[in-house]
């Protein structure tokens, strides 16, 4: 019985248990994922940043905005936003 799968293109080509067989009548469909997050608050640029590589951390998130800006509010004040699908 065939069910759908899904994986990260780095895992297939970094992982060998990502790579199966396809079969005849087997689909394949490629989606590109939008890796970006919304920083909003207390920092000093607020904006929608795409990820520069596939993961980061929140310290790496908070220097692609420039950091904070405690001169305009709290620096309590900082949100880090991030679509994500239901089932995450």
């Amino acid at each position: 019985m065939r069910r759908p799968a899904a994986f990260w293109l780095d895992d297939l080509l970094a992982e060998l248990r990502f790579d199966v067989a396809v079969l005849p009548g087997d689909q394949i469909t490629v989606r590109q994922d939008r890796r970006a997050f919304t920083a909003i608050g207390t920092v000093s640029g607020q904006a929608l940043v795409e990820f520069p590589k596939p993961t980061i951390n929140l310290i790496e998130a908070l220097g692609l905005v420039g950091g904070l800006a405690p001169q305009s509010g709290y620096p309590s004040s900082v949100f880090f936003l991030r679509e994500e699908p239901p089932e995450s």
